[in-house]
């Protein structure tokens, strides 16, 4: 996960950088780094609970490997998970909150989320809705309660701008403390937490391969804005949604006529 080469028809490529190099610090190196600390921190102390660490792949593909995980997990199923915390693109922080995305999963995330700020004097912001673009999907799909911690989105992904030097390191380890209350917190916990995904837990049948994106409108949405429309963050430069001259800060609430 720390550089990629954008192959031609891999998913998420932009056709004016194929075939350059996406060192993917933010997306998700930072993701990985902050998982890895955390395995290294508890190592050496056991908890109540099993905290399992995995990095998946093929997330861009139809998130590929967290569904491979779940059909295939034996030594810890599907049915006795009680929850899955999501590192996917961390990195750049900065004042801004961190997010929660999926925190309606369970109607105990926003407590736990609030005692993981208290404790660490992070801002930390739940999103309820998941936009199920990253592996949390995966597991909210099978009935585990799960959300993303997002640092925000901003222009560079799936894009060479995405580099080590553009990474808050000081907003790495607010992420990492953030974390580290919360999957504790989790392992110490006896009962399950109470799950808002209206599904039964349960292996998901193989997933269809997702192709190649093929229609871009051209704005970064702003995740922390929940509520009617999209509130777009950022504009790109020569797509369809800066010809039409859409701004940061606008929201939108139709499209070509359609809600």
């Amino acid at each position: 996960p720390v550089a990629w080469p954008c192959c031609w028809n891999w998913p998420g490529c932009w056709p004016t950088n194929r075939g350059r190099i996406h060192p993917g610090a933010d997306d998700n190196a930072s993701g990985v780094a902050v998982l890895l600390e955390l395995a290294r921190v508890l190592a050496d102390k056991p908890q109540p609970r099993s905290i399992v660490f995995v990095a998946f792949t093929g997330e861009e593909a139809g998130r590929l490997g967290s569904k491979h995980y779940l059909q295939s997990a034996t030594r810890y199923p599907v049915d006795a998970m009680i929850a899955m915390i999501n590192l996917d693109t961390v990195g750049r922080l900065g004042e801004r909150p961190l997010l929660a995305l999926g925190s309606g999963s369970a109607k105990e995330w926003e407590h736990i989320l609030r005692g993981a700020g208290y404790v660490t004097g992070a801002l930390v912001k739940p999103v309820a809705d998941d936009i199920g673009s990253s592996d949390q999907a995966s597991f909210i799909e099978a009935g585990v309660p799960a959300v993303q911690l997002f640092s925000g989105a901003h222009a560079d992904f799936h894009r060479p701008g995405d580099t080590a030097d553009r990474i808050d390191a000081a907003g790495l380890v607010t992420t990492a403390q953030v974390l580290k209350e919360m999957a504790t917190y989790l392992a110490e916990r006896p009962e399950s937490l109470g799950s808002n995904t209206g599904k039964p837990q349960q292996i998901l049948a193989t997933p269809p391969v997702q192709g190649k994106r093929r229609v871009s409108l051209g704005i970064v949405p702003d995740y922390a804005v929940s509520g009617d429309g999209v509130r777009v963050a950022e504009v790109r430069a020569d797509t369809p949604a800066a010809q039409a001259g859409l701004k940061a800060g606008d929201i939108i609430t139709m499209l070509n006529g359609s809600a």
